[in-house]
């Protein structure tokens, strides 16, 4: 067996160097700034879909509280309603019977 080069020893460095920086990017969240506050970080977008099978209320009654200003807040993004979970779980806060079961 052959010695490698001093060549092949700094390509097969480089090779494994590119390859630990790549899989150190690829845990990384892209676009997030490292100041950003983790209930930031934890406050996903729910569909509409993903609101209606959580609350058990149609699709159109959610479009009903939107136009009336009931409801949880919503947010378009593109041509799509989103909501954060924190405004549902507030909205679920809000109307949440006093009375101990």
């Amino acid at each position: 067996m052959t010695r490698p080069s001093a060549t092949q020893r700094q390509a097969r460095n480089t090779a494994e160097r590119v390859s630990t920086e790549r899989d150190e990017q690829a845990h990384k969240p892209i676009g997030i700034p490292q100041a950003t506050s983790t209930a930031t970080l934890c406050d996903p977008l729910l569909t509409i879909d993903e609101v209606s099978d959580w609350l058990g209320v149609p699709k159109g009654t959610l479009y009903q509280w939107r136009s009336r200003n009931q409801g949880p807040r919503g947010i378009k993004v593109g041509g799509g309603l989103r909501y954060r979970r924190s405004e549902v779980d507030a909205y679920l806060d809000r109307h949440t019977d006093s009375r101990s079961a």
